[in-house]
């Protein structure tokens, strides 16, 4: 891969380039398309090395990105807890504007604290009893042929449990023609 980006010069003092530097500066060569080893070479590092820079330099921004949003989570559960407390005697006496208003701060804290998430539910295949998959064509007929031929089995039994009581009935209670 041919590039315009200029490699920093291997100086005789290692640190002469801080780790930040290095770590900055291997991540806009990652952004450009350069692979780890073209970028330990460009840095005086093996290719290891320039993906552990990478590595940490992506991650120290997701740290602070993380850092940042819970920082404005609690700044927006605040201030959502602040037109709770201004509204909420307003919205007990029945006023219906601060009730409405009440009502849509709280759907503004489901939203912020994650608590309007919807319950995953999991289809569940009875015959198996396990967790539902997708089955083929031939497969749902297989299955279905099996609980058709167990009805049937079960109504035989029922029908031969019907004849055994009726011929028990009739031996103890014969019928003499009444």
């Amino acid at each position: 891969m041919t590039s315009t980006f200029r490699p920093i010069e291997k100086r005789t003092d290692p640190k002469a380039i801080t780790i930040v530097d290095r770590r900055l500066a291997a991540v806009q060569m990652r952004l450009k398309g350069f692979s780890y080893r073209q970028i330990g070479e460009a840095l005086g590092v093996s290719p290891q090395a320039a993906s552990g820079l990478v590595r940490r330099e992506l991650d120290r921004h997701i740290k602070i990105t993380s850092e940042e949003v819970e920082r404005m989570r609690q700044l927006d559960a605040a201030r959502l807890d602040a037109m709770l407390l201004a509204f909420w005697d307003r919205a007990m006496d029945g006023e219906q504007k601060a009730a409405q208003i009440i009502l849509k701060v709280l759907d503004q804290r489901e939203k912020l604290f994650g608590l309007n998430v919807p319950t995953k539910l999991e289809s569940i295949d009875v015959i198996a009893e396990r967790p539902y998959e997708a089955i083929t064509d031939d497969e749902r007929a297989e299955r279905l042929a099996a609980i058709l031929d167990k009805a049937k089995r079960r109504k035989q039994e029922k029908e031969e449990i019907l004849s055994v009581q009726a011929e028990v009935s009739d031996a103890l209670c014969p019928n003499d023609g009444v």
